[in-house]
């Protein structure tokens, strides 16, 4: 049902615009409070979390309804629903509305400039072909042994040799 919402209302129109009631009373009755405390309230100034419990109540948008009586700023609120949504969003889904958004000619030129003249670029991705990259050539173990490196299987091996000799014995 659309409500006639204007922010320039005082508190008990307000109240009385959102939730479709004749009274202050009714409200506060249906919302859980006693009629005397919503009644004090609307005179001295409403608190938020007496318009989100109203808002519950009668199964009106909480962050909607503080807008509608000044707490937020509609911005306030856009901001803490676009947070929300990306932080459940699935990286599946965030990788397809980036490429819904390129598809469709709406993405930032951050996603749609090539990247070059933006700082400098690692050697190892500056998309020179795999033969001019240096390589170390394949390591020849027996020279390593005859220089008398350890090598780690040397010493496994070793080990493995003295459990096999301690089980031998009686």
């Amino acid at each position: 049902m659309h409500q006639d919402w204007g922010v320039n209302r005082d508190a008990s129109d307000l109240l009385l615009a959102a939730t479709g009631e004749r009274s202050i009373r009714a409200v506060a009755l249906r919302a859980g409070f006693d009629p005397s405390t919503l009644t004090r309230q609307v005179k001295s100034g409403i608190k938020a979390e007496t318009v989100i419990d109203v808002a519950r109540a009668y199964g009106l948008p909480p962050v909607m309804t503080l807008v509608r009586f000044g707490f937020l700023t509609e911005a306030e609120a856009h901001e803490a629903a676009s947070d929300s949504a990306l932080a459940g969003a699935s990286d599946e889904r965030l990788a397809q509305e980036i490429l819904d958004r390129v598809r469709s000619q709406n993405a930032s030129a951050a996603l749609t400039e090539p990247l070059s003249g933006q700082g400098p670029v690692d050697e190892n991705v500056g998309g020179k072909p795999e033969d001019e990259i240096p390589h170390i050539g394949a390591v020849d173990v027996e020279a390593l042994r005859r220089s008398g490196v350890a090598l780690a299987a040397d010493e496994r091996d070793g080990i493995e040799e003295e459990q096999e000799q301690s089980q031998e014995l009686p």
